[in-house]
């Protein structure tokens, strides 16, 4: 038995697991694993990421951290968006008195989509994304392109999406449902320039599970996030250690 501590990364729709390497950096220690986790049909093309669904991404998640548990006496949670979503989903579904959640820690949760928005700024940065990089193009858009973990995608084909953003609008309403029955310990992180997702989150969670901890961030867009507040989430997270 390996008795440090393990971070499990689990990124979000369409992400990637680079997204964390920024945020890995800042923390540093060297008394923690990390583990960051690839959900199924990710990182890969819109055919494979169109053979997987919400289903299959939540029971990768709950083997991984159950194996991931195996192995560690102390385990964090740390998920980007849907893996925010996957990561309470998890916690939920475990018996109290089971080995592996006795080991989770914690959850923190960045960008939590419990609530979203759609507005011309969103439309802007996917629209920019899915298209060839431009000289001076907005930070978010750079982003969002190079953390998209499904590749092919054009306006064109884009509709090929809808099952599973139909499925993942399906996850949030889920987890919105489950929220209060979560027993470990959680922070979520928002920000109000996120383009997708409303702030309106953490006045849901603070009223649905009022001991978990809320944090609004400033500058950060979905995927973009500058340094400064990179190194507040690093310090949140290391609340944990």
């Amino acid at each position: 038995m390996d008795n440090r501590m393990a971070i499990i990364f689990i990124h979000g729709f369409m992400g990637c697991s680079a997204q964390f390497d920024e945020l890995i950096e800042i923390l540093g220690t060297k008394s923690v694993s990390f583990h960051k986790l690839v959900l199924p049909g990710h990182e890969t093309d819109l055919s494979g990421f169109n053979k997987s669904r919400s289903r299959h991404w939540r029971q990768y998640v709950n083997e991984s951290v159950e194996e991931i548990c195996r192995s560690y006496d102390r385990v964090l949670i740390v998920g980007h968006s849907m893996g925010g979503l996957l990561a309470v989903n998890t916690s939920v579904s475990l018996p109290s008195d089971s080995q592996t959640r006795k080991k989770i820690i914690g959850i923190v949760a960045v960008s939590f989509p419990l609530a979203l928005k759609f507005t011309f700024r969103c439309l802007k940065i996917r629209l920019g994304a899915i298209g060839k990089q431009k000289k001076n193009e907005l930070a978010q858009i750079t982003a969002a392109r190079r953390f998209c973990g499904v590749s092919g995608i054009n306006i064109f084909n884009s509709a090929l999406l809808i099952p599973n953003s139909l499925g993942l609008l399906g996850l949030i309403n889920r987890t919105r449902k489950i929220l209060p029955d979560t027993t470990v310990p959680i922070t979520v992180i928002n920000s109000s320039d996120d383009e997708i997702v409303s702030c309106s989150t953490l006045k849901f969670v603070s009223r649905k599970l009022p001991e978990a901890k809320t944090f609004r961030l400033a500058e950060s867009s979905h995927f973009w996030f500058p340094e400064n507040e990179l190194e507040k989430i690093a310090e949140l997270i290391k609340e944990y250690l």
